[in-house]
């Protein structure tokens, strides 16, 4: 990433307590073709998502994440698991519904949400 001060290194993904701040379980990630194998429909950010929680109980768990890991098929997915999710979402991810791709400003407290089948995007 050319505007890192830092360019190259490792990515550590961890699976935290968002109480106590203990890691339950990580990855590292170098890059390149040692990694998992990907497929089309399953990116990068989803599959370290889908392998951190491979063996976590559904039972009264929220996982949360960052706009990286994000996307409407994860959420899905998770939702089959029994898990409740929340992220933040890029407005030019695929599959959003339009609604939230509009440009509406709202004001500082503001927000708005639409609902479909179980997702709340």
């Amino acid at each position: 990433m050319p505007l890192k001060p830092v360019k190259r290194g490792y990515k550590v993904w961890c699976l935290a307590d968002a109480q106590t701040g203990y890691v339950m379980k990580f990855s590292i990630y170098a890059g390149g073709a040692n990694q998992d194998a990907l497929t089309p429909e399953v990116g990068l950010g989803e599959s370290v998502v889908l392998k951190l929680i491979s063996n976590i109980n559904p039972s009264c768990q929220l996982i949360a994440f960052d706009n990286y890991f994000t996307t409407v098929n994860l959420m899905n997915e998770l939702q089959k698991r029994g898990l409740y999710a929340v992220g933040m979402v890029c407005p030019s991810r695929q599959g959003l519904p339009c609604v939230m791709k509009e440009k509406e400003k709202m004001d500082r407290g503001e927000h708005r949400f639409q609902t479909r089948d179980r997702l709340l995007p």
